[in-house]
């Protein structure tokens, strides 16, 4: 009886993914839900869940870092740049770099000021929101060359996609790095008495994050062949979408796979904001929406265990 249980509650994530299709082609059957629509929807929730896989590593140790937003903007401007020198090599180098680089730089500062790590956020978010519009110059985006938007289509962007979730799925379900950080993200007091390096793990999530948002940055760029300068704190909105997928899969983690769960949980907030669209509501609208979303599934996140204990 358990075992049905617990394989009904495994099979809900995707059992609410088909009632929200259905839901949506029934009120809009000629505009919503053709082969070809959901097939890139499903591209583009797969790139998403490359930021995604990175942000679930920090939010197993309790960290919001709202700036790796600004991480995916700055690597792919970075590679963008090297690119034009380099080519592709220049591409890959800059933006990684970078992305490893800013992600080092923000887990020191969160690690060793004693201030709340939101507020470090927002203060990175800023600076390097003026470092993009430096680099940007009057022009407000920056142009990648054609030749590499082979790397944002299909099939190498499902390629690197699944490359990347299939990669950090093992390194945090099956290897001592995600065993620690596991054990860290449940109880940081007894991790750091029972000998582990609780500052060298948590910079190490903070660059996984970091590289996972510089090629997410990079492909995205590659795809849409220009990166923007980001204004505002806009940045920061780019990180909400897989936050809320990381929440959504930590709430079935115990019957699901949390990078798995991760990606159906920014497959259902497309869905949602596809759906929203072919029944013509407007963007504030699909806001509210989502923002209820958001709030319904952190409270649903907060009722379960946060993270399993390790021994």
């Amino acid at each position: 009886m358990s075992k049905a249980k617990n394989l009904l509650r495994g099979l809900m994530p995707l059992l609410v993914l088909a009632a929200v299709y259905a839901v949506f082609k029934i009120l809009q059957p000629d505009r919503f839900g053709s082969l070809q629509n959901m097939w890139l929807l499903v591209q583009q929730s797969l790139l998403l869940s490359i930021f995604g896989c990175g942000i679930y590593f920090l939010l197993s140790l309790g960290i919001f870092d709202l700036s790796a937003g600004i991480n995916a903007f700055l690597s792919a401007m970075m590679g963008q740049i090297l690119s034009q020198y380099l080519g592709l090599p220049g591409l890959l180098l800059g933006a990684i770099l970078c992305g490893l680089a800013v992600s080092f730089v923000v887990s020191q500062f969160m690690q060793r000021l004693p201030v709340n790590p939101m507020i470090i956020s927002v203060g990175f978010i800023m600076l390097f929101e003026a470092v993009t519009q430096l680099l940007t110059g009057p022009n407000s985006s920056l142009q990648i060359d054609k030749s590499f938007r082979v790397i944002g289509a299909f099939p190498w962007n499902v390629i690197i996609s699944l490359t990347v979730m299939s990669v950090t799925m093992v390194i945090y379900k099956y290897t001592v790095l995600g065993v620690y950080i596991r054990a860290i993200g449940s109880k940081k007091e007894i991790a750091g008495k029972a000998g582990l390096d609780v500052a060298k793990y948590t910079t190490i999530a903070f660059m996984i994050c970091g590289f996972c948002a510089a090629i997410y940055g990079m492909v995205n760029m590659c795809y849409s062949t220009r990166v923007a300068q980001a204004t505002g704190m806009s940045s920061a909105t780019a990180a909400f979408r897989p936050m809320m997928a990381c929440m959504f899969a930590n709430s079935f983690k115990k019957y699901l796979n949390p990078i798995i769960g991760m990606f159906i949980g920014i497959l259902f907030l497309n869905l949602i904001s596809n759906g929203l669209l072919a029944n013509g509501l407007e963007s504030s609208l699909q806001n509210i929406i989502i923002g209820f979303s958001m709030i319904f599934i952190v409270r649903v996140s907060s009722k379960s265990r946060k993270y399993d204990i390790v021994k």
